[in-house]
C-alpha cells in the first residue's frame, strides 16, 4: 500500500510517498509510478492530488503506472460520511492532524501531540518552508496517511467481504451515499436470492422521528458516567421482529404515527428482511467476542451494517422505503428514551447514550439496576453498557440562554474528547491553535490555572505571526458552492479572505465570478488564499480586521459589495494604517476570550 501527498511550492508539484517505512520526496511524479504496489491511498486527494498524478482516462480513481492501474483511493471522504464514527472519528473535525490526534496515531509514530500541530501549521508557508522543513512536513504527511490506511482498510476489506465488493467501491460509496445503502444492496441481493423483488420508492409520508439529543442544565459535571445502548436499533428490530413485509395491524401493537395517521403495528415473525437484520445482529455479537483473536476489523465492519440498516426504511432518497417500519423504530426507541431520562435523570442525551452524574453511587451497580429495568420494561435484548466513566464533562451554555446540544467537553485522566463545531479552535491565534490549546481546556476544567494568566504566559512568548488567526481557503471553496455554482450570498466566514484579497491587490479586489477573473486575470480556483487575520469590526458594509503582510502588521478597513444579478464582487480599502505588536498583542488576548471554545469555558 502505498501513501502519497502532494504539495504545490512556487506553482511546482512536490510529492511525498511512503509504503510504510521510508519516505521517499521528489519532483519528479514518474518516481510514483515505479513504485511496486497494489493500491494507492491519499487524504484529500480526489479533490486536490489527482491534479498532479498521472491518471488513468482522467479517472479521480484509478492511476497509470509502470505496472499497469491501480486504484487509488481517499481516505478523507470517509471523515466527511455516515461512517466516521464506526472508524473512531468522535469529533467534528475532518483535517488530517485533528483525525490523526483523536485515533492517537501521533502516540505511534512517536510525537507529542503540540509538536503535530506545530508541524501542521507549516502547511500555511509552504512557499517559504526550507528543503528540510518542506521533506519533515510532507513525509509527516504521508506517514499518518499509511497508519491511517493501515487501520480502516482491514475494515472496508472485512465490509467487501461481508457485501460482496472491495475496499475501492465503499470508498466510492462513502462519497456520495451512507453506509446504509450496503445494507439496502445486501437484503436486496437475499431477497432476489430467494425469489422476491421488493421494489424501491420515494417516501410519500413525514412521521415524527423524535429528539434523541438533549441536555438537562449547562456547567461543569463531575464523575459522570457514559452509557450507552448495545446496538440500540439493531437489538430493537430484531427483538421486534421488524420487517416491511411481514408488517400488520394489531390491536396489541405500539401506536405509530404518520401524516397519513395513527396504526398499531405488529410484525410477522419470520420475514425475509428480518433474516438479513437480526443475523447481521447475531454477527456483531460474534465479532465483539472474537476480538481477542481476530482483531478489530470484523466487529468494526459489521457495525457499520448493523447500525446504518434501519436508516433504509426512512431514506429520503429512492429505496427501500417504508414509512410506517421507519416510524415504528424511530418512535419505539425515542420512548425508551423518555423513559430512561425521567427515571435516571442523566445531565445529557444523544441518540443512544446517557452521562449520568454518579454522586458517589457505583457505576457498575447502576449499570445492573438499568438493564434490569430495560429486560423487564422492554425486552430482553434492550441493554446498555457502561462505556465510560468521565472526571469532568462540561457543557456549555447556548445563545438562547438553555443548555448547549451536540457540543460538550469530556475529559479522563490525558483523554480530552471536545465535541461540537462551536467549540473547535479554528478562530484562536495560531500559536494556540497549533499549540496548547488542548493543555489550556485540560486546566481550566480542572481549576489548575486562569484564563488571564495562561493568555498573559502565551501573549509575552509568542511570535507576532502566532498572534494572529490562521486562515485557509481556496478559491473555489470561496467563491462557488460545492456543485460549482456562484455564492448567492457572503457569510461573515468569507469577510478575512475578501477583505485581504483588496489589501494584497493594493487598494481594490474586483471579482468576476462568472469570468472568473479577479482585477480581470485569470483566477486559478485550486489556488488558495492564506490569510493571518484579526477581526476588528464584522458588522455593516465595512469590516476592519489587522493583517499581517509581508511580516508588517496593519490595520484595514474595507468595504464588500455584492452584485449578484451582475456576478460581481467589489472589495475597496477605505483606510490602511500601520499597526504596533501592542496593537496585535490586544486584539489577539480579545481574540481568545471572545473564541467558540473560550468564552464558552471562561
Amino acid at each position: 500500500m502505498l501513501a502519497i501527498d502532494v504539495e504545490v511550492r512556487g506553482g511546482k508539484p512536490i510529492y511525498g510517498y511512503t509504503l510504510g517505512d521510508d519516505v521517499n520526496i521528489t519532483s519528479d511524479v514518474r518516481d510514483i509510478a515505479g513504485v511496486d504496489f497494489d493500491i494507492a491511498v491519499t487524504y484529500n486527494g480526489w479533490s486536490f492530488d489527482v491534479k498532479y498524478l498521472p491518471m488513468y482516462r482522467n479517472s479521480r480513481y484509478a492511476l497509470y503506472t509502470d505496472d499497469g492501474v491501480k486504484p487509488l483511493m481517499d481516505l478523507y471522504v470517509f471523515v466527511e460520511s455516515g461512517f466516521k464514527s464506526s472508524l473512531g472519528i468522535q469529533e467534528e473535525a475532518s483535517k488530517l492532524y485533528d483525525v490523526a490526534i483523536q485515533l492517537g496515531i501521533h502516540r505511534s509514530l512517536g510525537i507529542g501531540e503540540a509538536e503535530l500541530l506545530r508541524l501542521k501549521s507549516l502547511q500555511s508557508r509552504v512557499d517559504q518552508l526550507t528543503t528540510s522543513e518542506l521533506t519533515t512536513y510532507l513525509g509527516l504527511d504521508v506517514l499518518i496517511t499509511h497508519q491511517l490506511a493501515m487501520r480502516w482498510l482491514p475494515v472496508l476489506q472485512a465490509l467487501g467481504a461481508i457485501t460482496g465488493s472491495n475496499p475501492m467501491v465503499i470508498n466510492q460509496v462513502a462519497e456520495s451515499a451512507s453506509p446504509g445503502h450496503l445494507a439496502e444492496a445486501l437484503i436486496h441481493k437475499y431477497l432476489q436470492f430467494n425469489g422476491i423483488i421488493l421494489q424501491d420508492r420515494r417516501r410519500e409520508m413525514d412521521y415524527e422521528a423524535g429528539d434523541k439529543t438533549r441536555a438537562r442544565s449547562y456547567g461543569l459535571f463531575r464523575n459522570v458516567g457514559e452509557y450507552d445502548f448495545s446496538a440500540m436499533y439493531p437489538s430493537l428490530y430484531t427483538q421486534d421482529n421488524v420487517d416491511p413485509i411481514n408488517i400488520r395491524e394489531c390491536q396489541s401493537g405500539f401506536p405509530v404515527r404518520t401524516t397519513k395517521g395513527t396504526k398499531r403495528v405488529c410484525f410477522e415473525p419470520g420475514g425475509l428482511v428480518h433474516k438479513v437484520l437480526s443475523s447481521l445482529y447475531r454477527a456483531r455479537k460474534v465479532t465483539k467476542a472474537l476480538k481477542a483473536t481476530y482483531g478489530d476489523a470484523p466487529d468494526q465492519a459489521v457495525k457499520i451494517l448493523v447500525n446504518s440498516a434501519y436508516g433504509v426504511f426512512g431514506k429520503s432518497g429512492i429505496g427501500m422505503v417504508n414509512e410506517w417500519v421507519a416510524a415504528y423504530i424511530a418512535q419505539k426507541t425515542q420512548a425508551i428514551f423518555d423513559d430512561l431520562w425521567q427515571r435516571y435523570q442523566p445531565i445529557y442525551g444523544d441518540t443512544d447514550s446517557m452521562y449520568i452524574q454518579l454522586d458517589g453511587r457505583d457505576a457498575d451497580k447502576l449499570l445492573m439496576e438499568i438493564n434490569d429495568y430495560l429486560h423487564r420494561a422492554y425486552g430482553p435484548l434492550m441493554e446498555m453498557k457502561l462505556e465510560e466513566v468521565w472526571d469532568v464533562v462540561y457543557i456549555p451554555r447556548s445563545k438562547a440562554g438553555g443548555a448547549a446540544e451536540k457540543t460538550y467537553i469530556k475529559m479522563r485522566g490525558d483523554e480530552l474528547v471536545i465535541k461540537g463545531g462551536a467549540l473547535k479552535p479554528r478562530d484562536l491565534p495560531r500559536g494556540l491553535r497549533y499549540g496548547a490549546y488542548r493543555d489550556w481546556v485540560r486546566a481550566l476544567l480542572l481549576g489548575d490555572a486562569r484564563l488571564d494568566d495562561l493568555i498573559s504566559k502565551f501573549i509575552s512568548g509568542a511570535s507576532l505571526e502566532d498572534l494572529f488567526i490562521e486562515y485557509s481557503i481556496s478559491f473555489r471553496d470561496l467563491l462557488y458552492t460545492h456543485e460549482g455554482s456562484q455564492i448567492r450570498t457572503i457569510d461573515r466566514s468569507r469577510f478575512p479572505a475578501l477583505a485581504y484579497l483588496a489589501v494584497a491587490s493594493g487598494r481594490e479586489a474586483l471579482i468576476d465570478l462568472r469570468a472568473r477573473t479577479i482585477n480581470a486575470k485569470p483566477i486559478d480556483l485550486d489556488a488558495f488564499v492564506d490569510v493571518l487575520y484579526l477581526p476588528i469590526e464584522t458588522q455593516g458594509e465595512t469590516k476592519a480586521f489587522a493583517f499581517l503582510i509581508n511580516n508588517e502588521p496593519v490595520i484595514a478597513r474595507v468595504s464588500i459589495q455584492f452584485d449578484q444579478k451582475q456576478g460581481k464582487i467589489l472589495t475597496k480599502v477605505a483606510n490602511l494604517v500601520r499597526a504596533s505588536r501592542e496593537d496585535i498583542e490586544k486584539l489577539s488576548i480579545k481574540a481568545i476570550r471572545e473564541s467558540g471554545l473560550f468564552s464558552h469555558i471562561a
